[in-house]
């Protein structure tokens, strides 16, 4: 009798083993987040604990020794480990949606109970192993299928639902979430709803046209947390080195001034309106968040990096190009009435030749011209007098490329070795060139998010307002303002350029 009771107690503890290491799975995989505050008294590691060491524990004192010491105190460690997997339950929607393993869960809480033989043993441990391999599989799959938390925003989302809960029970107040990631995601299915029809493309959203934005890859990028950024320059200079001979006697009139100025990172945002009975819906609310961030915040930011707004003190391109002028007082950037039949890629070239001139040559290298697709279009159909396009024996049998226009590997044409961009964005018959390194995008890492209930019309329809918001500014040295072009005529420069 007293070999089959020990039979059983070590029979318990290797099922009591295997549970523990169940719920250890269960948060390890279950949800990116687990919910804090859940009322359970003996954690994962104490069940593990216990499991280890349940023959080494005492009871309380006036609880018995020995035998039943033992089982007392085995009693309290299954009591406290189905409490634990509980809590975890609760506190997890996750785990809830994972159709019948709650279930089998608690059948196997009860033959922990009843179990008497190896065999029960083995089919106990067996069905375990099996909830833990359909628990990792859903886990991989709400993970992406890495097993690692994606850092979406629908998981930014569900990790911050309590504050969203909260906030539609109350109807009032701001729920702010900072600096979530930008990361891509594909569209998300939604088809299920009905069998009497099919989603097309899986009921993927239709988009009316946008226009891409592309200035911000083009320039350097730089992270900061502060609100300001300093930077020095020189301010005036004067280079007084003169010869002597042996140890005669010089004087030198050489001085340099600097200056100190500053940036402030500003802020560009918008919003949109959900209705509050939506605002659960993660995957709806992410892909309104989305269309803020990759639609409306992009396109206005990449006006801003082009254009600038003077009236907030948003920097862009144009706000430290100068105006393209052929005639210049130096002879080195002096291109009036200098080059025979031009076109435009002549026109573009010589503005490239004019910033090397501003730069002495030595300091800047025009890199990238910014056009609108209309003009480079005029590029691509350029013909000789005998109506026959015009092109290049070696890299490209369709574009005129001439002497100075190549066609890289990539397909993107370069004139005199400057990378050509079209974006509708530019204005036709106006082009920028630059030398795109002296250009510093300055950013707070991250996408600000915020909810809000606030004003009349959002307490009168139930409308909840998202807004997304990016801290960004432009810099570009005071010294370095040569090193941008904004040709704001072309056909007017092109006359400008054109001998007699």
């Amino acid at each position: 009798m007293k070999q089959l009771k020990a039979q059983r107690a070590k029979t318990q503890r290797i099922l009591l083993f295997t549970f523990a290491a169940i719920i250890a799975l269960m948060c390890l995989f279950s949800s990116p987040t687990i919910k804090a505050g859940t009322k359970s008294t003996v954690t994962t590691a104490a069940v593990f604990a216990g499991v280890f060491g349940v023959t080494k524990m005492q009871a309380k004192e006036g609880e018995g020794e020995g035998e039943g010491a033992e089982a007392i105190v085995l009693a309290k460690i299954k009591k406290s480990a189905a409490e634990e997997a509980k809590a975890i339950i609760d506190a997890n929607p996750e785990i809830k949606k994972i159709a019948g393993l709650q279930s089998k869960m608690d059948e196997i809480g009860s033959e922990i109970k009843k179990a008497a033989s190896i065999e029960s043993v083995n089919k106990l441990v067996s069905e375990i192993k099996e909830i833990g391999i359909e628990m990792k599989k859903i886990a991989d799959a709400n993970n992406g299928g890495s097993g690692k938390p994606t850092n979406t925003i629908k998981e930014a989302l569900q990790a911050n639902k309590a504050k969203l809960d909260a906030f539609i029970k109350s109807k009032s107040g701001t729920v702010q979430l900072e600096d979530i990631t930008k990361a891509s995601e594909t569209s998300t299915d939604i088809d299920g709803r009905s069998n009497y029809f099919t989603w097309h493309q899986g009921g993927q959203v239709g988009l009316l046209p946008v226009r891409k934005p592309f200035i911000r890859e083009l320039l350097t990028n730089v992270s900061t947390g502060t609100e300001y950024i300093n930077y020095i320059d020189q301010e005036t200079i004067v280079r007084d080195a003169k010869n002597v001979a042996l140890c005669g006697a010089t004087s030198s009139n050489t001085k340099v001034t600097f200056k100190v100025r500053n940036l402030q990172i500003l802020k560009t945002r918008d919003f949109v309106d959900v209705c509050l009975d939506m605002l659960n819906d993660y995957t709806f609310v992410e892909s309104q968040i989305r269309l803020l961030i990759e639609q409306s915040l992009a396109l206005k930011i990449d006006n801003n990096l082009t254009f600038g707004d003077s009236g907030i003190g948003i920097n862009g391109i144009e706000s430290f190009a100068s105006t393209f002028n052929p005639f210049n007082s130096s002879p080195q950037a002096n291109y009036a009435a200098a080059i025979q039949y031009a076109n435009l890629i002549d026109l573009m070239a010589v503005a490239g030749l004019q910033i090397e001139a501003f730069g002495q040559n030595n300091m800047y290298t025009p890199n990238l011209i910014l056009m609108n697709p209309r003009d480079y279009a005029k590029i691509m159909f350029y013909k000789d007098t005998l109506h026959n396009y015009i092109k290049t024996p070696m890299v490209n049998t369709t574009l005129y490329t001439g002497a100075t226009l190549n066609i890289d590997m990539g397909g993107n044409a370069r004139i005199n070795g400057m990378l050509v961009r079209t974006n509708p964005n530019i204005a036709a018959n106006t082009a920028f060139v630059m030398d795109s390194t002296k250009a510093f995008v300055y950013s707070k890492p991250g996408v600000g998010i915020e909810f809000a209930y606030e004003n009349r019309a959002n307490f009168e329809q139930e409308l909840v307002t998202i807004k997304a918001y990016e801290r960004m500014n432009m810099l570009v040295r005071n010294v370095d303002k040569n090193a941008f072009l904004f040709l704001s005529d072309l056909t007017s420069d092109l006359a400008g350029i054109t001998a007699p």
